[in-house]
C-alpha cells in the first residue's frame, strides 16, 4: 500500500465497513460495481461506479435521475467499453487490446502521443507483456 495511497480510506471505507457491519451510517458510497440490471441501459456485467447506500447490512442502489442525458449516456460508455478493453488487455497480456482500449478511451481519443506515451509506460511497467 505504501506504493499506492489511500488517503480516503477514514472518509469511504472504513463508514463503508462500518455500515456494512450494522452501523447507521447516512452517507452515499460511490461504488463500482457490475450494473446487474441498476441501470436499462448497460449491459449487466458493466462495471460502472454508481452512489449506494447501505441497509440492512446490505447495499442497496440510490434512485437516479431518469433519463440520463444522451451526451451523459454516450460518455460513460465509452469509459465502460475502454475499461473493458483494457482489463482483457491486460488479463491477456495483449498490447494490441491494450492500444485500443487507450483510443477508446474519451479522455485520449483525439491525442495520438498521449496514447504512445501511456503505451510505452504500461510496457515497461510490464516486462512480462510481450512486444
Amino acid at each position: 500500500l505504501e506504493r499506492r495511497p489511500a488517503p480516503w480510506y477514514s472518509q469511504a471505507i472504513a463508514p463503508l465497513i462500518a455500515a456494512l457491519n450494522g452501523v447507521r451510517v447516512t452517507q452515499p458510497f460511490f461504488l463500482s460495481r457490475p450494473n446487474g440490471g441498476v441501470l436499462d441501459e448497460f449491459e449487466q456485467d458493466d462495471v460502472l461506479e454508481l452512489p449506494y447506500h447501505v441497509r440492512n447490512g446490505k447495499l442497496r442502489p440510490l434512485y437516479l435521475p431518469r433519463p440520463i442525458p444522451k451526451r451523459v449516456l454516450t460518455f460513460i460508455r465509452q469509459f465502460v467499453e475502454a475499461e473493458r478493453l483494457a482489463a482483457d488487455g491486460v488479463w491477456r497480456r495483449d498490447p494490441i487490446t491494450l492500444r485500443r482500449a487507450l483510443a477508446a478511451h474519451p479522455w485520449t481519443k483525439d491525442k495520438g502521443e498521449a496514447q504512445t506515451v501511456l503505451l510505452q509506460r504500461i510496457m515497461a511497467a510490464s516486462p512480462e507483456v510481450p512486444s
